[in-house]
């Protein structure tokens, strides 16, 4: 197969993909105003139904951006495990569909850089040589990937991630004082989002792009409930901050997201040489414990009310 068929196959695959995503919206879409019509509930505002509706049609692309973004940033000569690192763990549910967006990715960064060596120096030439050869590693790595059968999938063990708590400029751990300060009834939204970012799957990630400084910084998400991250190495990911939230357009939630965040990248060169310390990976691990054994929490003869539901 040329390289030309192959981009077309890919094309065509691709575009088939997205017809079926959007056909499985527009049913769950039909479902949810069907079970609407059922409940007798207070209308919502119409600004959360915009919301919720913008969520729903953009959180395949929102997924696609966050792991391109590492796929395209991996380094020069890189290891085939940091290749790994980057991309999602196989129970993640568009497993497939985001490797073939990443590989699609490479044959049009490939395509991009031989139109650029047309007005380059010889100089320029070299360099552009060693990308395209960057690209074309990683789209011949991802193509061994996507053709693996089933069954050898599943032979293989996923590596986990390992999360690094976030201290506050005081010394505390933020996350534990925020948590500490949520209803516990969300604690198993909490607990399904954190567990997210430690097995790959990476629940409703999103990368925040809505302000310039919180640009690299990535949250995943349940209806209601947020868990904001940084990636620090390889399989190194930084709890930022965790906080219940009701809208997009709350200015309050938007500069006090900011301010954590300002505070994370004040110390952010800092954790990322503590973590390479042994001391310091022991004393993590010590408050990710704690941090678990609240989430695991449970209020006696506590209800959970439907309209709380984390359902996302």
């Amino acid at each position: 197969m040329t390289k030309e068929e192959e981009k077309k196959e890919l094309i065509s695959i691709l575009e088939e993909l997205e017809k079926k995503i959007a056909s499985i919206k527009e049913e769950i879409k039909k479902m949810q105003k069907k079970e609407k019509q059922k409940e007798i509930k207070p209308e919502p505002k119409k600004e959360e139904i915009v919301f919720l509706e913008e969520e729903e049609e953009d959180s395949f692309q929102e997924e696609v951006n966050f792991f391109l973004e590492n796929y395209r940033l991996l380094r020069i000569h890189f290891q085939e495990e940091e290749l790994n690192y980057v991309l999602p763990s196989k129970k993640h549910p568009n497993y497939q569909n985001i490797l073939l967006r990443c590989y699609y990715s490479s044959i049009k960064e490939i395509e991009d850089l031989n139109e650029l060596k047309k007005d380059s120096s010889e100089e320029e030439i070299k360099e552009i040589e060693e990308l395209i050869q960057q690209e074309e590693r990683k789209k011949n790595l991802l193509k061994g990937k996507i053709e693996k059968k089933q069954e050898e999938k599943e032979e293989e063990i996923d590596e986990k991630n390992e999360i690094i708590l976030v201290p506050t400029i005081s010394g505390n751990i933020r996350i534990l004082d925020e948590l500490e300060h949520i209803p516990m009834e969300y604690y198993e939204g909490f607990k399904e989002l954190i567990n997210s970012i430690v097995d790959g799957t990476f629940k409703n990630v999103k990368v925040l792009t809505n302000d310039r400084y919180l640009m690299g910084i990535c949250e995943v998400k349940l209806f209601k409930i947020r868990v904001v991250f940084s990636r620090l190495s390889k399989n190194k990911y930084a709890l930022i901050t965790a906080f219940m939230k009701k809208s997009d357009t709350d200015k309050l939630y938007l500069e006090s997201l900011k301010s954590k965040v300002f505070d994370f990248h004040k110390m952010e060169s800092t954790l990322k040489e503590l973590i390479k310390k042994e001391d310091f990976l022991k004393q993590n691990e010590e408050s990710v414990k704690e941090m678990y054994s609240l989430l695991e929490k449970k209020e006696k003869n506590k209800v959970l009310r439907k309209e709380d539901c984390c359902d996302y």
